[in-house]
């Protein structure tokens, strides 16, 4: 009953900072609140909008504590069934490990668990050559490196692009990381 009064009142404040009192401690920026309501309210366009905002604010001002905290909001906004969910979750888990955000860390070990065990599962022959991507290896290098045909390393590649259904080298070294992380 009071999120809406609540997203209404702080709704002004949506480009400002909180901080309670002048020698309190800094609250993070008012737009993860309004994120966070947006997103209790079922709204889940604002909330995104809102929490991009919160993410920007905090990237500028090196707010890492907050930047993990909005990373995570953004992950359950996006759905960790899409791409962009899962990178938010393992953006806001490096953060929080790094700062030992330890019950954060776990929340979102936790929802990337459910992922990760849903996702397609690759070969052992596509997770090496996964690896030796995410470690910046072209495809001939690769190829040099396993003793394969550069077509062959070309076919794993697409291959694991189409199971971790992505388009990108670099993101089979965040998925690659996230892997890793878990471990």
């Amino acid at each position: 009953d009071t999120a809406p009064v609540i997203y209404e009142q702080l709704l002004p404040y949506a480009g400002l900072q909180s901080i309670g009192l002048a020698a309190g401690p800094y609250g993070g920026p008012v737009a993860l609140a309004l994120g966070r309501l947006a997103f209790v309210l079922g709204k889940v366009d604002q909330a995104r909008q809102h929490l991009l905002s919160a993410l920007q604010s905090c990237e500028e001002l090196h707010a890492l504590p907050h930047l993990a905290l909005t990373h995570a909001e953004l992950a359950k906004v996006d759905d960790l069934q899409v791409r962009a969910g899962r990178e938010h979750a393992e953006a806001g888990l490096r953060i929080a490990q790094r700062l030992s955000m330890r019950p954060l860390a776990a929340e979102l070990r936790s929802l990337l668990a459910t992922v990760f065990d849903s996702e397609p599962q690759l070969t052992s022959r596509e997770r090496e050559i996964a690896e030796l991507v995410a470690a910046g290896l072209s495809n001939a290098a690769i190829a040099g490196r396993l003793t394969l045909s550069e077509r062959t390393v070309e076919n794993h590649v697409s291959h694991i692009l189409r199971k971790l259904g992505s388009g990108s080298r670099a993101s089979v070294a965040t998925w690659y990381a996230g892997q890793q992380a878990r471990f």
